[in-house]
């Protein structure tokens, strides 16, 4: 079993009278660029080249990542970033996986001990993006502990499948969203439909700031 990697934490180059090269950057400096992003005035590509640098800056350990934001900064960046945005950015196998698998390594951090003490689910994720071969994800919660792993090795209690726009926004806006996509058919649940329902309840993930 694979667990979604833990990427790398943000570093910045050595310069002149500042911080010695491979010092760690403060999460609230970038968590303030993130939220100074107007993405209203980006279009779906100048969304995807913005997403492609900090992936490109995060795989050369050279500048900004995603995974020194906080899942505040993160959640509102991407209830911000409209549809059309998010489906640009998933139609490129490599911002897919980033965003998604940023999402799923903070569920760990954010799952709630107190409600999940004794329960023991699997939801597996089967994320659509156009023509590309879906993407597969299991999330168990078992004990008070959460885990995802891009290698499906148990039997699912239910199958959960939609596009990966749509379970970005799920991730970051619970059950209320996930109504509106059962009832217009972008989401598809096969099995329990009772861990489907509970499943969100069990993170503190925050809410997106008006």
């Amino acid at each position: 079993m694979r667990p979604i990697r833990q990427r790398w934490a943000v570093r910045r180059r050595c310069r002149c009278g500042g911080p010695e090269r491979g010092e760690v950057v403060r999460g609230k400096e970038l968590d303030a660029l993130a939220d100074a992003l107007d993405l209203a005035k980006l279009t779906e590509d100048q969304f995807v080249q913005l997403l492609a640098v900090v992936h490109m800056l995060d795989r050369a350990d050279a500048g900004v990542s995603v995974s020194a934001m906080s899942t505040q900064s993160l959640v509102d960046l991407i209830a911000r970033a409209s549809r059309k945005q998010l489906r640009a950015a998933a139609a490129r196998q490599e911002l897919r996986t980033l965003l998604l698998e940023e999402l799923f390594r903070r569920m760990a951090d954010h799952v709630v001990a107190e409600k999940t003490r004794h329960v023991d689910a699997v939801v597996e994720w089967v994320v659509t993006s156009g023509d590309a071969e879906p993407l597969r994800y299991q999330t168990r919660v078992v004990e008070g502990a959460c885990e995802t792993t891009s290698d499906p090795v148990y039997t699912p209690d239910v199958t959960i499948t939609a596009a990966a726009e749509d379970v970005l926004r799920l991730a970051v806006s619970g059950n209320s969203r996930a109504l509106s996509l059962l009832v217009t058919g972008k989401l598809k649940v096969r099995g329990d439909f009772g861990v489907a329902a509970r499943f969100l309840g069990y993170f503190d993930i925050p809410k997106p700031r008006a």
